[in-house]
């Protein structure tokens, strides 16, 4: 007889056993008093959280300036953040790239140890698995999600071999990358089949 959960319990561990920190963002109305510039720091929104990684063309730069306790709400490569308030749950690993970061306050960073790879909690959250872990957990407002520090703290994660967080990463960039090229492919298809009607159409 199958089991409703996927994993077994002593497969388990609740994340803030997991992490070494889990932190919510900076509040909204404190970046409205930073400065906007080109040479700021990323500051990573709900909108800038796509397909498991951080959109590079979306995020403002701001200028701290002497904000106080900046520190409680950076993040780095390998973290990964988790949206908190909204319609949908995403979650995505922070990327060298982008580097040093601040998050705001719709956004909840989790810092791993060991046990973990940033990129396969990112997996985990972002499938149907993990949805219905912490959206047990969650709350809603007029059918928005929120979730807590503590809702998250709280999340019993997978713990797998390090090989096979491996090999469901692997397994997952593949699947991705499939995906956009297929997705590509039919894209350029529709465009082909456009411009036969249209050259149709003039004849």
């Amino acid at each position: 007889m199958v089991k409703e959960d996927r994993y077994m319990p002593e497969r388990t561990k609740p994340l803030k056993l997991l992490s070494k920190e889990i932190f919510s963002g900076v509040p909204l109305y404190s970046t409205e008093k930073m400065e906007e510039r080109a040479d700021g720091l990323p500051l990573v929104n709900i909108k800038d959280v796509a397909e498991g990684t951080i959109r590079p063309d979306t995020y403002r730069r701001l200028m701290p300036g002497e904000f106080k306790n900046l520190s409680r709400y950076l993040i780095y490569p390998k973290d990964v953040v988790v949206t908190c308030r909204g319609s949908l749950l995403k979650a995505a690993v922070i990327t060298e790239d982008i580097g040093k970061a601040l998050i705001t306050s719709n956004l909840i960073a989790i810092r791993l140890g060991e046990l973990v790879l940033p990129e396969f909690l990112a997996i985990y959250l972002n499938i149907k698995e993990g949805q219905r872990k912490i959206l047990k957990r969650a709350t809603s407002a007029d059918t928005r999600l929120v979730l807590t520090v503590s809702n998250v703290e709280e999340l019993e994660v997978p713990v797998l071999p390090i090989n096979l967080q491996k090999q469901i990463i692997d397994l997952t960039t593949s699947s991705v990358e499939q995906y956009r090229l297929s997705l590509g492919a039919a894209v350029t298809r529709k465009k082909i089949t456009e411009r036969i009607i249209e050259e149709l159409i003039k004849k």
